[in-house]
């Protein structure tokens, strides 16, 4: 993905909620296939955050300052090119140092931004097995389509004794991806650790507590995932590490 100007303006105007209701489709229906575009509007989101901060906001002033002062001087200087010499230098010294602080600061990404840049859905299995009920069948092909809306719909419609430990991280991620996070929680947590998709209930779960701004539940189920020591693990430990930082 080519990182322009145009793709910049197009993000910020989605994250400000200025695109038309077409624009705004076209690039949500992008962002839903791009990972690289997400991880983008993450990045666009942990910078105006950051930007907001305080402590930014204060040390852009004193940049400003050290630049009026600079220049000050070099009005009072005898030769004309010196002048110019030293306010263009006052200028990259801002430029330079927002820059470098931008990209350097050890800071802590807020959680939205964690949310945004470690969910994706869980992953579709189109292997067809035998035994399962037309209606979940119904329930996985509109999942895949990205139809959660009609996922819970349909899930509404028949008994829950009868959803798989597949089917319940299905329907998790369907109330996760339409702001339904208590019952997202729920279908999570009914899937037991024998189970072969406990893992990527305790991963979602850490992340739905995430997404609220419980902390302290998303790191106890990003620690569980550490213990248990299968494939989320290194994730696991790479969010364990913001989220600490988002604490302290």
């Amino acid at each position: 993905m080519k990182r322009t100007e145009e793709l910049f303006d197009t993000i910020e105007r989605f994250l400000s909620d200025t695109l038309s209701a077409s624009e705004r489709a076209d690039f949500e229906k992008e962002l839903d296939a791009n990972p690289k575009l997400q991880l983008e509007v993450a990045r666009h989101k942990t910078l105006k955050t950051v930007l907001q901060e305080k402590k930014l906001v204060s040390f852009k002033k004193e940049l400003t300052t050290i630049g009026k002062e600079i220049e000050e001087e070099n009005k009072k200087a005898k030769r004309h090119r010196y002048r110019y010499i030293g306010i263009a230098a006052a200028i990259a010294v801002i430029i330079g140092v927002g820059v470098l602080l931008y990209t350097n600061l050890n800071y802590s990404k807020p959680a939205d931004a964690l949310y945004s840049e470690y969910f994706s859905p869980f992953p579709v299995n189109n292997e067809v097995r035998s035994g399962v009920s037309k209606s979940l069948e119904n329930i996985k092909i509109a999942y895949s389509k990205k139809l959660y809306d009609q996922v819970i719909l349909q899930s509404s419609e028949i008994s829950d004794t009868v959803f798989t430990d597949e089917m319940k991280v299905y329907l998790g991620n369907s109330y996760l991806l339409v702001d339904q996070e208590e019952k997202a929680i729920a279908f999570f947590e009914e899937i037991p650790y024998k189970s072969g998709y406990y893992e990527d209930a305790q991963w979602y779960l850490s992340l739905t507590y995430l997404k609220i701004g419980d902390l302290q539940k998303a790191v106890f189920y990003v620690k569980n995932l550490i213990e248990y020591d299968g494939r989320f693990r290194k994730k696991a430990i790479q969010l364990l590490e913001e989220m600490l930082k988002l604490k302290n």
